[in-house]
């Protein structure tokens, strides 16, 4: 990943260049190169957390054209108690490729035969025999010429086609299942716009995609502009439906994108990186759907490509849960030392904990609070990474209904799922990247 650049803004402050917040990104690559001074804020006591004391870029109404839930006919049935996770088992543990260890893993998915992986740090991608986890070969490598690849972003399985997002050439490339390279398609911006970045493909072939709405606090392009004073932001990101060839189809729905925290620096510029257990959002596409998860709100909608309402997914109820002092200074125990003019415990010490978490979501890095399978399912992140380092998915059905949840011991990324079959991206012990392959199969069932 590239880390984030800066550049002048049009009214003489700094922009911090970002790329999707909704994606997954590491909130400490997000820092601008400056130094910051250190403003500490006090840490709630354990029996009385506080409320945020920031400024949000997005106070105003953000999500205008965004069903929230109240507005959502509920079409679905009360949400039925999940299911005791079914038993699982583990088939196949990927930890290399052709070329030595994975690293950066930034997607994965199923085929009939095979496992498929796309590593960004060899900017290819790697096929595996499903049964035994034997590596195959290698399709794609670093470059900018048709089949080549500069920065992989994600990697989806539509029919008997893989779609592959390469963010620093602004391009998708089509592949067939057994890694032939079939063309590339470029997005075309809505009229006036520039073109936006593509987040998932539908059953059909046409393509959803995102862009950052310019205003409160952010520019064209999804910069940040050197701010008043500390404060979480949110961007407002903008949908839009695309045609197979890219070509602008239809303005969607809007929705609030992931928190962050952005502070003045003493360079002049901006500190970006992501808010203290902060709200995140997320879309991802089921078939001829699409799912939004909003950091407005702890609530999942579900729509049809063109953007009608379809329903609420109903996960089961959860009690909220109160931030704790020691939860802050064990998060703050973790920051790596001052690396130069990044100094992370500055930037930390500036944020106000939020009183309670987010329902949805992971404290962590690279987190999905929200994926599609190429199996249609849909698949929700419960909030965790603080107290305990569990994975805890709740799997709904294309329609919405919640069938059962996953539990995994560890953090653990959802790539793609096929029926009982789940492919997980996750660590070893010694913190190695590893993709497993598990199979769930209910209690009781033969």
């Amino acid at each position: 990943m590239a880390p984030a650049q800066s550049h002048a803004s049009p009214k003489g402050g700094r922009v911090v260049k970002l790329r999707s917040w909704s994606r997954r990104r590491h909130p400490l690559l997000l820092l601008a190169v400056a130094s910051s001074v250190a403003c500490r804020a006090d840490v709630p006591r354990e029996e009385s957390p506080r409320a945020p004391q920031v400024t949000s870029a997005t106070d105003t109404p953000a999500v205008d054209t965004l069903a929230s839930a109240r507005d959502v006919a509920d079409t679905s049935a009360a949400a039925p108690p999940v299911d005791a996770t079914p038993v699982q088992t583990t088939l196949v543990t990927l930890e290399t490729s052709g070329d030595g260890p994975l690293s950066r893993v930034v997607g994965g998915l199923l085929t009939e035969r095979e496992i498929v992986l796309a590593e960004a740090s060899t900017a290819r991608l790697h096929f595996y025999d499903r049964t035994t986890g034997r590596f195959v070969r290698s399709a794609g490598r670093p470059g900018s010429g048709p089949g080549e690849f500069r920065q992989l972003a994600w990697v989806q399985r539509v029919g008997q086609a893989i779609y592959v997002w390469d963010w620093e050439l602004r391009r998708l490339s089509v592949w067939s299942v057994d890694g032939t390279f079939l063309r590339t398609e470029e997005l075309v911006g809505e009229p006036g716009e520039s073109p936006p970045e593509p987040i998932a493909v539908f059953a059909d072939g046409t393509v959803l995609a995102e862009r950052v709405v310019p205003g409160g606090g952010f520019s064209a392009g999804g910069g940040v502009e050197r701010p008043p004073e500390p404060m979480v932001i949110a961007p407002r990101q903008q949908l839009s439906w695309h045609a197979a060839d890219g070509a602008y189809r239809a303005t969607l729905r809007a929705y609030r994108g992931s928190e962050s925290f952005v502070a003045p620096n003493g360079g002049g510029g901006a500190t970006v990186t992501g808010a203290l257990f902060g709200r995140q959002a997320a879309v991802a596409v089921s078939g001829s759907t699409f799912v939004v998860l909003s950091s407005e709100a702890d609530s999942v909608v579900q729509y049809a490509s063109d953007g009608t309402v379809r329903r609420r997914l109903r996960p089961p109820p959860s009690p909220a849960v109160r931030v704790q002092r020691a939860d802050v200074q064990r998060e703050r125990a973790r920051l790596p030392a001052p690396q130069g003019p990044l100094n992370f415990t500055a930037v930390f010490d500036r944020q106000t904990p939020p009183t309670h978490f987010p329902a949805f979501g992971w404290n962590a890095p690279r987190s999905v609070p929200l994926a599609g399978a190429s199996d249609g399912s849909l698949w929700l992140l419960r909030y965790g990474g603080v107290r305990s380092r569990e994975t805890v998915y709740l799997r709904f059905s294309p329609r919405g209904e919640l069938l059962d949840s996953l539990q995994h011991p560890t953090m653990a990324r959802l790539l793609d799922a096929d029926g009982d079959l789940v492919l997980l991206a996750t660590a070893d012990a010694d913190g190695a990247e590893q993709v497993v392959l598990i199979r769930r199969e209910r209690r009781g069932a033969r």
